[in-house]
This record gives C-alpha cells, sequence and structure tokens, in this order.
C-alpha cells in the first residue's frame, strides 16, 4: 500500500508503471506558486498539465487524489497530506527525488511530519543522477560542461563510433551555427494548441487566484499533454529543425546576476533552477567566473546587427560607440572587455577581443565608461537626474 506523490515536472505515466501505487497525489501548490513571480503563463502552463495529467491516468484505471485551485476547502501540500494519510489510513508517501534544489529542501524538512512515512525514490527522468555528476566534477576547478557531455555521449553510445570518437569527426558544430539570417528568409510558425474545456477552466482559475502576478493567460496555445508535445516535436523536427542549427545564434551588464536569475526563472513557462542558473549567471552574465562555461557569452551591436533584424528599426546606430546615438550593446561590450582584461587574459578564446579592445584610444574607452555608469544609473537602479 502506497501513495506516489508527483511534482509538477514528475507528470510522468512511466513513473506510475514503474512504482506502480495504490493512489497517485497531485497538488496545485498555491504557495509554492506564490513563493515566485511567476508568469501567469508559467503557472497556467503547470495547473492545466496536471489536470489533463491527472484525466490521463484515470481514463487508465489509476486513483488520483488530485488537489486543485479550485477545491473546497482548498488544500495545500501539508494539508493535502494529512487529509489523504486520514482518508486512507495509508501513512506511506512515495516521493521521487525533486528535481529543484528548493524543493528538495522543503520535502526534507516535512520528512517528520506526523503520522506519515515518507520513502524517496531516484528519480529516472534524467540520463544522470546527481551522485555521478558530482563525483566527476567535485575533483575539477572548473566543472566545463562539454567534457562532462563528452562523457554521456561515450557512456550512452551517443552518436559515438566504436572507437569512442564522434561519428562525423566532431564533438559539436558550434562554428556552423553562427550564419546571419538571409534578408527576407521565413520560418514556419512554432506549433500550437487551441485551449480546450480543461485548459480554459484552467484560465479561469489562475485569473482569479493569481491576478497580481505578471502577465495574463490570453494567448495561451502551449501542448500540455504529452501526444500534443510530442507533435510539436514531430512539427518542429521536421519543418524547423534543419534551419535551427545553421541560425541559432541569430538572434551586459550591471546587473545584479541573483535578480537577473530570477526574472529568467519567474518568465519563462519551462524553467527549473538546474537549467536557469548555470544559463544565467554562468553563460549569459559569467557571474560565476568561467565555472561552467569556457568563454563569456557576449556581443557588440556589430554581431547583434549581423545574424538578427533587430537593429533596422531601432534609433541606436549598432556601428557607434559614443554619442547620443550610441547603442548601448557597444559601451556595455567594450568596457565589459576593458574592467575583465586581468581575468580574462588567459582565456584563448578571449584573445582577440582582448586585442581589439587594447587598440581603442584611452579617451573613447572613458567616454564609453561614463555612458555605461549612466545607462546603469538610469535603467538599472532608476536614478534621474535632476
Amino acid at each position: 500500500m502506497s501513495t506516489l506523490w508527483l511534482l509538477e515536472d514528475q507528470l510522468s505515466v512511466e513513473l506510475v508503471r514503474k512504482h506502480r501505487p495504490d493512489r497517485v497525489l497531485l497538488i496545485e501548490s498555491k504557495r509554492h506558486v506564490a513563493t515566485w513571480p511567476f508568469h501567469q503563463h508559467r503557472i497556467l502552463f503547470q495547473v492545466s498539465a496536471i489536470r489533463h495529467f491527472a484525466e490521463e491516468l484515470e481514463s487508465g484505471g489509476i486513483v488520483v487524489h488530485h488537489n486543485g485551485l479550485g477545491r473546497r476547502p482548498y488544500l495545500d501540500s501539508l494539508a493535502a497530506i494529512a487529509h489523504l494519510v486520514k482518508e486512507t489510513r495509508d501513512p506511506e508517501m512515495v516521493v521521487v527525488d525533486p528535481s529543484e534544489f528548493h524543493c528538495a529542501r522543503w520535502i526534507k524538512s516535512i520528512a517528520g511530519i506526523k503520522g506519515v512515512r515518507i520513502r524517496h525514490e531516484p528519480n529516472t527522468l534524467f540520463l544522470t543522477d546527481r551522485a555521478e555528476f558530482a563525483a566527476w566534477s567535485r575533483p575539477l576547478k572548473k566543472p566545463v560542461m562539454e567534457p562532462f557531455y563528452r562523457r554521456m555521449r561515450a557512456k550512452l553510445n551517443v552518436l559515438v563510433e566504436s572507437d569512442g570518437s564522434p561519428v562525423g569527426g566532431e564533438w559539436n558544430l558550434d562554428k556552423e551555427n553562427r550564419k546571419p539570417a538571409k534578408r527576407g528568409m521565413t520560418f514556419p510558425e512554432p506549433f500550437s494548441i487551441a485551449p480546450d474545456a480543461i485548459t480554459r477552466c484552467a484560465m479561469k482559475d489562475v485569473d482569479k487566484v493569481f491576478s497580481s502576478h505578471p502577465g495574463s493567460t490570453r494567448e495561451f496555445s502551449l501542448p500540455v499533454t504529452r501526444a500534443d508535445a510530442e507533435k510539436a516535436w514531430a512539427r518542429f523536427a521536421q519543418q524547423r529543425l534543419p534551419q535551427f542549427g545553421d541560425y541559432e545564434d541569430a538572434m551586459l551588464t550591471g546587473l545584479s546576476p541573483q535578480a537577473m536569475n530570477d526574472w529568467f526563472y519567474s518568465m519563462h513557462v519551462d524553467s527549473v533552477d538546474w537549467v536557469v542558473t548555470p544559463n544565467a549567471l554562468g553563460m549569459g552574465m559569467n557571474a560565476d567566473n568561467g565555472t561552467m562555461a569556457t568563454k563569456p557569452y557576449v556581443s557588440s551591436a556589430a554581431y547583434i546587427n549581423r545574424m538578427s533584424d533587430y537593429c533596422a528599426d531601432c534609433t541606436f546606430e549598432p556601428a557607434e560607440r559614443v554619442g547620443e546615438s550610441a547603442c548601448p550593446f557597444n559601451y556595455l561590450f567594450w568596457t565589459f572587455l576593458h574592467e575583465g582584461a586581468g581575468r580574462f587574459k588567459s582565456n584563448r578564446r578571449m584573445t582577440m577581443m582582448l586585442k581589439n579592445a587594447e587598440k581603442m584610444d584611452a579617451n573613447q574607452m572613458s567616454q564609453m565608461m561614463k555612458k555605461r555608469t549612466r545607462f546603469i544609473e538610469l535603467h538599472i537602479c532608476g536614478k534621474v537626474s535632476r
């Protein structure tokens, strides 16, 4: 006898089949959502996915205890667990290890709840686990991800030859994904799903309960079931993937790294901490001092202009570094390199950029530093000169 408690990122039929519980517990947690200013699309995405998953399980004969936002009386996590244990007289609660750190820490804190016996099970939704990654990264000063990717490809036999070398002779094709999109080029529209009755009901509940959160539930068209997600993947693979690689990169600071991390975590519908933090703080801001990535992912306006069409209707000039019409991406980029020269000088991937920064006229660099300071004061700190 046992209850399998699945979190919002564990909506997997495979987990249910693996653990064969007597019942499944699903909770739409107000308390969890209220801890972050999540965008309403993100909240709706998870609520609708939970409700569709509950329906899928029930149609397959699985007993589901679903505590939704509209339940009266509403029961959040601890109250829902206590109520279920009392109702079923079954104290065993099976929990699949959470992928997110804050969820794992919280669940550990409730391990001593009276009358409940929590049994932790490994999260088999990943190709590796924390212990294996920790064993690999612990002795390394900088656990850059590229070697780990290669290690896992060899272990899982993904695109590798019998001798362990990569198929095609290259471990990655990063050099080929920097092509600028040609003028007039078009791309197929992303896959979209019109909200069904379950999603429309979820919209009403999210509108009512989380009205103070950023954004709205309008224009929601994301897949919220496994079947629709597989359709979206098939459409992407057929229509968009052939062009995706070549134009992947076609698209500084003074910001608080923590604030930046929190913004990405709150605003993206598929955000989880183990993805957001390495990418936002590591790759995006280099706030981890190069621990996870081989170089800061920064650029001047020239690169943005070459790789996208964003500059066409912009009031700033991508070729100017100083002056009233200078693009902020220019003076933020070059002053970032100037200030970080000592830290980056041993990074061979930064050599060319640092040499170009060194060649700049000292007066021009001084002007850019002033513009950078003013930009941060105005747009980051909110200071307005009188």
